[in-house]
């Protein structure tokens, strides 16, 4: 009996203790400054030329991103395209630019064959490197950023 009430006791003091110094205050929170609040991106100025967007950019996905060693000096990469709508979409000329800690790695000109509602499409190409197995970014950490060509 002696030793439950002991384990009780440093069961209700460990989470006295979890309480008081680990768990964060929201009362001790300072008050956000300006530069910590969210801000709406402005809209670019009527003078200002900013590049087109094609209209079909909102319905693809560029995602799966695997880059292999092959062989001479070449990197196989393998992704995959998605339509994320309801409607085919045509043959496209895009560029994939393949980032990972604010560098650009590879920049790809892919031309994507038409795509069926709510498909995608397993796409593959080999590249060109100078860089080591080592220097090349682990897939877990590569973006896939991409526009369409007119």
């Amino acid at each position: 009996m002696l030793v439950g009430i002991g384990a009780a006791a440093g069961i209700v003091a460990l989470l006295a203790v979890l309480y008081m110094f680990v768990l964060p205050h929201r009362g001790d929170a300072p008050a956000a400054t300006a530069a910590d609040k969210p801000t709406l991106e402005k809209a670019p100025a009527a003078g200002s030329k900013a590049a087109p967007v094609n209209p079909l950019a909102k319905h693809i996905e560029v995602g799966g991103v695997r880059i292999q060693e092959h062989s001479g000096g070449n990197v196989r990469i393998d992704f995959v395209v998605v339509n994320h709508s309801a409607a085919d979409l045509p043959q496209l000329t895009m560029e994939v630019r393949l980032v990972s800690g604010g560098r650009e790695y590879f920049i790809i000109p892919v031309q994507i064959p038409s795509i069926g509602p709510y498909e995608s499409k397993d796409m593959s190409t080999s590249v060109k490197t100078n860089l080591k197995p080592y220097e090349l970014p682990d897939w877990q950490l590569v973006q896939a950023k991409f526009t369409i060509q007119d």
